[in-house]
């Protein structure tokens, strides 16, 4: 919990519609630009028609970059929330020495996990030389992008992020127009990789030379594992969870397989993309209230209890973080559920503009309502984990994995007219068993608090 950045909050907290409207706008691109600019890149490309490119071989490309980004965040998933947890834990003891050496660290054990990934893939798929060697580039940056964003997160550089992913995909783009036409889908990958390996250069510059230490590498994150075991499953739980329904429809009936060998199903993949875009809103509000209102109310609760405040100051400050919890709560819940209905009323235009087929109408109006339920689950398992409430965040990640799973499989052998059906399933059954669980904790959260830090 680092609290959002000293400018951001100086716009939000001004009375001029003007200043928050820019800090909404800046919110809105600190979680969603890298992903937004990664959209434009994948669509920008498609409407270059670059010679010698077939359309199957830019369908070969996409299914290549989802399976890379699904395996990276299910890879990166096991060290995230451990590497995020003890980067905090220095920042907080004012440790600026460890910053560099435990990004070098997370960065080379992602590049481990991803290159043993990457090599049983590779023994599987068995594509030709250069098109495996372009794949292999591509996980690893990927990986690396992934390790310094985890940092770069914590320190709030976003704007830095987001520059960075600009210069990326412009250099992706570049690269891919020079040898897309001479080595096909390899020369299309290998742009990609080119993208990414100049973002996680810069990111890795960044942290170098913002954090300079004579330590070359700090593996406290491995000791940081194993006195909270429970985030290394709540990362690949949480991961699993966006991307099992899909792998679920990947084995399906109604899936193809691409020229890269990879099985997709654009019926659902195209559904869910697009419903993505539409919880925009749920996470601005997520970042703002969390990092901003609940992170301050929070560290008064604490600072209170660290100073030995009397009870009524205490309770006070704990009323605080509840009333800031629940108002988050509804503000997702209001806010977000316009913005879903109005894209569920307007999904007949809204699919007409992106040329996607009629029967991903049905698709899409689901995956809005599913993602709108997930957007309040995941609000109830970021506050678990800001509040170090790791057992409910557990609860919560594998309920909604195990659901999305079978809900997946379920509506999958239903029938057409249900997918996705599933996924709001799994969403509903981790908000009505998390929120409750975490409301009372919230009603004892000194008592809590009080016997976590004697336990520790």
């Amino acid at each position: 919990m680092a609290g959002i950045s000293l400018p951001l909050r100086r716009l939000l907290g001004s009375r001029s519609i003007l200043a928050q409207t820019a800090g909404y706008a800046i919110a809105g691109l600190s979680m969603a630009g890298p992903w937004l600019l990664t959209a434009l890149h994948m669509q920008i490309l498609g409407r270059l028609e670059l010679s010698g490119i077939s359309w199957k071989e830019l369908q070969a490309f996409q299914s290549i970059v989802l399976y890379v980004y699904a395996a990276s965040m299910l890879l990166t998933g096991v060290y995230q929330l451990v590497a995020a947890r003890h980067l905090s834990d220095r920042i907080f003891v004012r440790d600026r020495d460890a910053v560099a050496p435990a990004y070098s660290a997370a960065a080379l054990l992602s590049l481990l996990l991803h290159g043993a990934a990457a090599g049983v893939a590779l023994l599987l798929l068995r594509p030709a030389p250069i098109l495996a060697l372009a794949e292999l580039a591509l996980f690893g940056a990927v990986g690396l992008v992934s390790s310094g964003m985890i940092y770069l997160g914590v320190l709030r550089s976003f704007p830095l992020i987001l520059a960075a992913f600009a210069a990326g995909m412009a250099v992706a783009i570049a690269v891919s127009q020079v040898l897309a036409p001479a080595l096909g889908l390899a020369g299309l990958v290998l742009g990609f990789a080119a993208g990414h390996g100049l973002i996680a250069a810069v990111f890795h510059s960044r942290l170098r030379t913002e954090f300079p230490s004579r330590q070359p590498w700090d593996f406290g994150l491995l000791r940081t594992a194993v006195r909270h075991p429970a985030l290394a499953v709540v990362g690949v739980a949480a991961a699993g969870a966006n991307w099992i329904d899909k792998m679920v429809f990947w084995s399906g009936p109604w899936s193809l397989r691409s020229d890269a060998g990879l099985r997709v199903c654009p019926l659902v993949d195209n559904g869910f993309f697009l419903a993505s875009f539409t919880i925009l809103p749920a996470l601005i509000i997520l970042f703002i209230r969390l990092e901003g209102s609940f992170h301050d109310k929070y560290a008064r609760f604490f600072g209170s209890l660290r100073a030995g405040a009397d009870l009524p100051t205490i309770r006070r400050s704990r009323a605080d973080v509840v009333a800031s919890f629940d108002a988050t709560i509804v503000r997702i819940a209001v806010l977000q559920g316009m913005a879903t209905l109005g894209a569920i009323l307007l999904a007949p235009q809204l699919l007409l503009a992106f040329r996607q087929d009629w029967i991903s109408f049905y698709v899409f109006r689901t995956a809005c309502l599913g993602a709108y339920l997930q957007m309040l689950a995941l609000a109830i398992l970021l506050s678990s984990i800001h509040l170090a409430l790791y057992r409910i965040a557990l609860a919560v990640a594998l309920l909604n994995l195990l659901a999305g799973a079978i809900g997946a499989w379920v509506t999958r052998e239903a029938g057409p007219e249900y997918l996705g059906m599933g996924n709001v399933a799994a969403g509903a059954l981790s908000l009505l068993v998390g929120y409750p669980s975490l409301r009372s904790v919230l009603a004892n959260l000194e008592r809590h608090t009080f016997m976590s830090q004697i336990g520790s």
